[in-house]
């Protein structure tokens, strides 16, 4: 699936944005190493439900966020780059998918960069991200363009290459941190931008994400099971 997509994206982009190309193989190499290691270092698993909605922050009628839907999800992984005492650095890789009613559908695939501070003997955590990424744009809207012959025909297509730049804060709770297999459930309120949305009109168009999650080492779980 990963492959068919990055072929569509390669038709659509026609080799003008070698930069996102050169960020997308950075991050497949990386999710690909990840998933190679060993059962002890396997990396967690990391899923979450949002609600996305344009705005800047402290915005909507709930300040984070609105009452408005427009859905969507992530799923990724998380390996640590560095483990010390109550401090983490760590390093995600995700892919997404959110419905922006009457304006767009939209295919993340982003990488982010962490810190993560453990409280309360590693139950509470409190984390901050920076992502970067690729998202793909496909308008909610009919879109018409003029043939040489001034018929107007479907110019849909199948999206438009983006950008984004998006900046995370993450309180989170984990259950029995003791054990083989934590299981730690998470808010996530992310600011995120998408660029260019519209060049010459709106460049940059703001999104706050408000995520609910879970995360746990489901992939050792999963090759310790399978091994039996």
């Amino acid at each position: 699936m990963v492959e068919l997509f990055i072929l569509l994206l390669e038709w659509q982009l026609n080799g003008k944005s070698w930069k996102i190309w050169l960020l997308l193989d950075i991050m497949i190499s990386l999710w690909k190493k990840s998933i190679s290691q060993s059962s002890e270092s396997l990396p967690n698993i990391v899923f979450s439900i949002f609600n996305a909605n344009t705005m800047l922050p402290g915005g909507g009628d709930l300040f984070i966020s609105s009452t408005v839907v427009h859905p969507g999800f992530n799923l990724g992984v998380e390996f640590l780059l560095k483990n010390k005492g109550n401090n983490q650095f760590l390093y995600t890789t995700k892919l997404g998918y959110f419905y922006h009613r009457n304006s767009q559908y939209a295919i993340q695939l982003f990488g982010e960069l962490g810190y993560r501070r453990w409280m309360a003997a590693k139950h509470f955590s409190l984390e901050s991200r920076l992502a970067v990424g690729y998202l793909h744009s496909i308008p909610d809207l009919q879109v018409f363009k003029i043939d040489d012959n001034g018929n107007y025909q479907n110019g849909k297509g199948i999206g438009r290459p983006q950008a984004m730049i998006a900046l995370s804060l993450c309180p989170s709770y984990t259950f029995n941190p003791a054990s083989a297999h934590p299981l730690r459930i998470f808010i996530d309120y992310q600011f995120m931008v998408q660029t260019p949305f519209v060049k010459n009109y709106v460049t940059i168009l703001p999104y706050n994400l408000l995520h609910l999650g879970v995360a746990s080492n489901f992939l050792s779980c999963i090759k310790k099971w399978s091994m039996k």
